[in-house]
């Protein structure tokens, strides 16, 4: 993986990487199939703490996709969280997995509305582990479950910069609990409803500007 500590912007892995540069894909390298880097940021207790960025990789992604899909959603499933997701908004700095989406926005130079997720989950060797993803394409909740999954791990927390959404295929709000069976804190800063017209674009508006000041 490409380390880059202290929120810093060194570019390593893949040929191509530019020290001193905002690193992204061409600063990553392929760990088990995965494009991810190394980074790290100041969690609000004031400690550096190392969460691994994913980025997009399409012909992965859309391999587990028809593993992990929710082409067989039953009548039960529709808008249903279950009973062990609980989903509530918080302030965009109420957390350390707000804070590492932060920093992977400014690694990314990503200023646009596109969805950034930050999930903590316990590995198979029982340490705890922080990833964040992106949207693009498949949607950022999908994208780091997904791999979760495939490692073995056990889901703790999630935070979604917009809430999990209801959109027809993708169903996000309702893919956490069918895949993760444990008890799941879900949080996020900007409401989303596929059913209230206008709620994506005022989303994506509070997104923008948020990410226009980092």
């Amino acid at each position: 993986m490409a380390k880059h500590k202290g929120g810093g912007h060194k570019a390593g892995g893949k040929p191509g990487g530019k020290p001193g540069g905002k690193p992204g894909a061409a600063g990553a390298k392929v760990i088990s199939k995965v494009l991810s880097e190394t980074r790290t940021f100041h969690s609000r207790s004031g400690k550096t703490r190392e969460y691994e960025l994913i980025h997009p990789n399409k012909a992965r992604e859309g391999e587990l996709s028809k593993k992990y899909h929710m082409k067989d959603r039953k009548p039960g499933e529709q808008g249903n969280t279950g009973p062990n997701v609980r989903t509530r908004k918080v302030g965009r700095d109420s957390n350390d997995l707000a804070r590492a989406v932060d920093d992977a926005r400014k690694a990314t130079g990503d200023k646009s509305g596109r969805n950034f997720a930050a999930f903590r989950y316990i590995d198979k060797n029982g340490e705890e582990r922080i990833m964040v993803a992106r949207s693009d394409g498949r949607h950022s909740e999908k994208r780091a479950g997904m791999e979760i999954l495939e490692r073995g791990g056990k889901l703790k927390e999630v935070y979604t910069e917009r809430q999990p959404c209801d959109v027809p295929g993708a169903w996000c709000e309702e893919w956490i609990p069918r895949y993760f069976k444990n008890k799941v804190d879900v949080t996020y800063s900007y409401p989303y409803d596929n059913d209230i017209p206008g709620s994506k674009s005022t989303a994506n508006s509070a997104v923008k500007r948020h990410a226009g000041k980092l």
